[in-house]
């Protein structure tokens, strides 16, 4: 299982989402996809498709999957190391409205180094 975590920020990060949907839609990724879509507001037909999760849903849905795409924020790609899993990491981008500012790059940069430095 893949999955995808957007976290709870208010501006949609639809880019993301569409493209998993598509992905699967062609055949390109033949696993189950699990979104956590928060505010995000394109509707997905070829994956499950989760608004909010609670925290235990989330911390197993992590455990569960084999890869965690997540939007850069810190607490996902942390949570995503805790169990074992290397996250693919995915910022919104400011330029796609996805953020008030280019935050993420900074912090999906802390999260590879952090991810080698545990290896």
């Amino acid at each position: 299982m893949i999955f995808v975590t957007v976290g709870t920020h208010e501006q949609p990060f639809n880019r993301l989402i569409e493209k998993m949907d598509e992905l699967v839609g062609k055949g390109e990724i033949k696993e189950k996809v699990v979104v956590q879509y928060g505010f995000s507001t394109y509707e997905a037909k070829h994956c499950e498709m989760h608004k909010m999760m609670s925290f235990d849903e989330m911390q197993q849905t992590f455990k569960d999957a084999r890869i965690v795409i997540t939007h850069g924020g810190p607490s996902s790609f942390v949570e995503a190391l805790q169990y074992g899993k290397v996250p693919i990491v995915v910022p919104r981008q400011l330029e796609f409205n996805e953020h008030v500012n280019n935050l993420n790059f900074p912090l999906a940069k802390v999260g590879l180094y952090l991810e080698n430095s545990i290896v």
